[in-house]
């Protein structure tokens, strides 16, 4: 319980749609085990809970202040495998880094929309791979996704191929960011 409350705490304030994909890993599938689907499922509904604090033109926050991109707003985001070869049916397991800066401290009453956070965001993410979207080309249906034991994102492949990976920041600020992409290998 305690990682999915860590989990909502970094996703304050995120949109929804962003929250989702990261649950949901779309473009990836949903877990084929019970005790992913139901992890899962326990994530989504907390996720609409509690979570979209930033989705209402109208701010009722209690916070003093908020903290919302300015003109030097900057994401990155870096991703990578554990292996650049699979053996098709292997566990790869992905990663996700994301830097922010560039957000400015205002009050309240002088929100004019977009993305907030009632904390200061973090200026470096160390793992995000739940809260991204993959791109995963060729496109079909090669691949599944998984949760690993450690909570991170992983991508299991049923045909051997060569295979290109990108992610998609799920944080909500416009414009996102675009990762690097890997190519790997499935024998």
């Amino acid at each position: 319980m305690a990682e999915l409350h860590a989990f909502l705490n970094r996703a304050r304030g995120a949109q929804l749609a962003g929250v989702l994909s990261g649950l949901c890993g779309v473009g990836l599938g949903w877990a084929r085990t019970r005790e992913n689907m139901k992890r899962r499922w326990i994530g989504l509904l907390s996720a609409l809970a509690g979570s979209c604090t930033g989705c209402h033109p109208t701010l009722d926050v209690d916070s003093e202040f908020i903290y919302v991109p300015g003109p030097d707003f900057q994401q990155g985001l870096e991703i990578g495998v554990d292996s650049l070869v699979v053996e098709v049916g292997d566990e790869l397991l992905l990663e996700a880094k994301r830097t922010s800066s560039g957000f400015v401290k205002i009050r309240p009453e002088d929100y004019s929309g977009g993305c907030y956070f009632i904390g200061e965001p973090p200026a470096f993410e160390d793992e995000v791979s739940l809260n991204v979207t993959w791109h995963i080309t060729p496109k079909g249906q090669s691949y599944r996704a998984g949760i690993s034991d450690s909570g991170r994102r992983t991508a299991v492949f049923s045909r051997p191929g060569q295979y290109r990976l990108r992610a998609h920041s799920a944080l909500w600020c416009s414009p996102g960011a675009v990762s690097n992409e890997i190519e790997i290998t499935v024998r």
